[in-house]
C-alpha cells in the first residue's frame, strides 16, 4: 500500500533534452507526470499494482492449465470430456470462477 493515499497506480518519468545514447546521469530536467507528456516518457507501475496483476495472471494460467488437463486427459472417469458437453461445459464454468476470485480459491480448490 502506498503511503500517499492517492498516489496514481501508474506514473510517467517525463525526460526533457535527452539524447540518444545519453545515460541516467544525462538525465537533469526530469519530472513525474500521472499522464504522459512526451513520446519518449518512461511509464512505472506501482509495486502493489503489478503484484496484484501477477497473481491475477497466476490465477488464469492455473485455470487455463485446469481445463486444458480436463480436455486432454484420456480414461480419466473423473474427467469431463469434450464428447460430454454439458458436464465438460460446467467444469470449465467452476473454474473460470475460481479463476478470478482471490488467490485462497484456488488454493482450496472448487
Amino acid at each position: 500500500m502506498s503511503i500517499i493515499k492517492d498516489a496514481p497506480e501508474e506514473i510517467y518519468l517525463v525526460i526533457e533534452g535527452v539524447e540518444p545514447g545519453d545515460t541516467f546521469k544525462d538525465c537533469h530536467d526530469v519530472t513525474w507526470e500521472a499522464e504522459q507528456i512526451n513520446g519518449n516518457d518512461v511509464k512505472y507501475i506501482r509495486a502493489d499494482k503489478v503484484a496484484a496483476l501477477e497473481a491475477d495472471a497466476a490465477r488464469m494460467k492455473d485455470a487455463l492449465l485446469q481445463i486444458k488437463e480436463m480436455t486432454d486427459a484420456e480414461g480419466d472417469e473423473d474427467t469431463y470430456r469434450l464428447d460430454d458437453p454439458e458436464g465438460c461445459f460446467d467444469t470449465v464454468f467452476a473454474v473460470a470462477e475460481q479463476a478470478i476470485k482471490p488467490d485462497d480459491a484456488m488454493k482450496g480448490g472448487a
